[in-house]
C-alpha cells in the first residue's frame, strides 16, 4: 500500500501520522503503508497528493478526516470487490482485518491486494461509517516512525546533500538592508567562475524588496569552500534605502506598540491589511465584554528582537537546467507548487519540461515555504548555462 503525500517533512513526523491516519480505516498496520513525496503540478484543481503548501502547523488538522474518509472508503470498495467474486451481496456476511476481507459463512478470505484491480472499478462511496473512538487501533498509538533510521545513519537525502554530475556551487551575498540595490557590478575573484547578480523575482518581493531590483550576488566556483571565501571577501557596494536607519528592533517595538493602540482590529473574511490587531478568532467584542466582566485584569507585554529566520540546514537549492529543453530542482522546500510557479515564469518553460524534487528538510519554519532562494539558484544556471 503506497501513500503519497503531498506535504514537506520538516522533522515533524506528519508523514507517519498521516499514515496512521489511513490505515486506521482501511484496516491495516502502518508497517504495511509505504509513505512516498508527492510532487507538484499546475493543474487545476490539484490531484490528491500532489504537493500542498506545508505552513501554519496544518498538515495533520487539514488532512485528519479526509485520509479517515479516504481509507473508509477504499475498505468497502475492497469489500465490495469480495462481494462481487464470492456471490454473496450481504455486507454484514464479511469481515476486514490486517488487509484480508474474510466472508464468515463460508471462510473464505481474500486480500486486498487479490481485490485491488477488480475494487479500482468500483464507484466511490460517500459517507462511509468509520471506527468508532473506542477502538482505534492506530491513531494515537505509538508505531515506530518509518523516517528514523535513515535520518539516524546519514542516508536520508536533504537539500544540502544532493550532488549532480559537473556540478558547480554558488555562494549568495545579499545587500545588508532590506530594500538595498547593487551600486555596481564586482570583478570576478581569480579563481571563481563569475560573480552573478541576483533580482527580485516577481512573487518573491519581501517587505522593501521590490520585484526587479538586484539585492544580492552569486559567488560561483568548483567548491563551496572557496566560493563561501571568495564570496566573504568580495567588496560590495550597496544603495540603501532612505529609510534604513529605522530598520532596527527599537523601532519595530515602538511601531508594534502604537499599532497596538490604534490599529484597526481584525475582522474575520475582511482583507485586513499590513497594520491590523489580530486576533485569534470570534470577535474582538467578545474579549472587551470578557474583560469588561472579569474580577481580576493580568496585563502583560510580551516583546522579541527582530532576529533571523534561521534553520539548522540553511536556504539551499540545486539547479539542473537546459535552455529551452527542461529544468530539474533539488531544493528542501515548503512550498513546491509555487516553486514550480516560479520556475516556469523564470526559465519560459511549460510545467511539463519543469521537475521539483522536494528534499527532507533541516528544519523550516515557515522559511522555506518562501521562493526566493530557489529563484536566485535558477538565475544562477540560467547564466551560467
Amino acid at each position: 500500500i503506497t501513500l503519497t503525500i503531498g506535504s514537506s517533512d520538516m522533522g515533524q513526523g506528519s508523514f507517519a501520522g498521516l499514515g496512521q491516519i489511513l490505515c486506521e480505516d482501511l484496516m491495516v498496520s502502518p508497517t504495511r503503508v509505504t509513505l512516498v513525496q508527492g510532487g507538484p503540478t499546475l493543474a487545476t484543481p490539484a490531484p490528491v497528493g500532489t504537493a500542498i503548501l506545508t505552513a501554519g502547523s496544518g498538515v495533520t488538522r487539514n488532512n485528519y478526516w479526509k485520509l479517515r474518509d479516504a481509507g473508509a472508503a477504499a475498505r468497502e470498495m475492497l469489500v465490495a470487490a469480495a462481494m462481487a467474486r464470492v456471490g454473496d451481496a450481504s455486507r454484514s456476511s464479511y469481515a476486514v482485518a490486517e488487509g484480508v476481507v474474510v466472508h464468515t459463512p463460508s471462510g473464505t478470505r481474500l486480500r486486498y491486494g487479490e481485490l485491488a484491480a477488480a475494487a479500482a472499478l468500483q464507484p466511490v462511496p460517500v459517507g462511509v461509517p468509520l471506527v468508532p473512538d473506542d477502538q482505534l487501533r492506530c491513531i494515537g498509538k505509538t508505531f515506530a516512525r518509518p523516517d528514523i533510521p535513515f535520518k539516524v545513519d546519514g542516508s536520508a537525502v536533504y537539500g544540502l546533500d544532493v550532488r549532480l554530475p559537473g556540478m558547480v556551487y554558488a555562494v549568495v551575498r545579499h545587500c545588508p538592508s532590506f530594500g538595498g540595490t547593487l551600486a555596481a557590478q564586482p570583478a570576478t575573484p581569480a579563481g571563481m567562475l563569475a560573480v552573478v547578480p541576483l533580482q527580485v523575482a516577481p512573487g518573491t518581493a519581501r517587505g522593501a524588496d521590490l520585484a526587479g531590483s538586484t539585492n544580492a550576488v552569486a559567488v560561483v566556483g568548483s567548491n563551496t569552500w572557496d566560493a563561501w571565501q571568495a564570496a566573504k571577501k568580495l567588496s560590495l557596494k550597496w544603495t540603501l534605502p532612505a529609510n534604513v536607519a529605522l530598520m532596527n528592533s527599537a523601532q519595530f517595538t515602538a511601531d508594534a506598540q502604537r499599532l497596538l493602540a490604534s490599529a484597526p482590529a481584525y475582522v474575520a473574511g475582511a482583507a485586513n491589511p499590513p497594520g491590523t490587531a489580530y486576533t485569534v478568532e470570534r470577535s474582538t467584542g467578545d474579549a472587551v465584554a470578557a474583560i469588561a466582566g472579569a474580577r481580576k485584569l493580568v496585563d502583560a507585554t510580551y516583546a522579541l528582537p527582530y532576529i533571523a529566520h534561521a534553520c539548522m540546514e540553511v536556504l539551499n537549492c540545486t539547479v539542473d537546467h537546459v535552455a529551452g529543453q527542461k529544468c530539474e530542482v533539488w531544493a528542501p522546500t515548503q512550498a513546491a507548487r509555487g516553486a514550480m510557479q516560479l520556475v516556469v515564469a523564470l526559465t519560459g518553460l511549460l510545467p511539463a519540461q519543469v521537475t521539483i524534487h522536494t528534499t527532507f528538510l533541516g528544519g523550516g519554519l515557515g522559511r522555506k515555504a518562501e521562493q526566493d532562494f530557489i529563484g536566485q539558484a535558477v538565475q544562477v544556471t540560467m547564466k551560467i548555462g
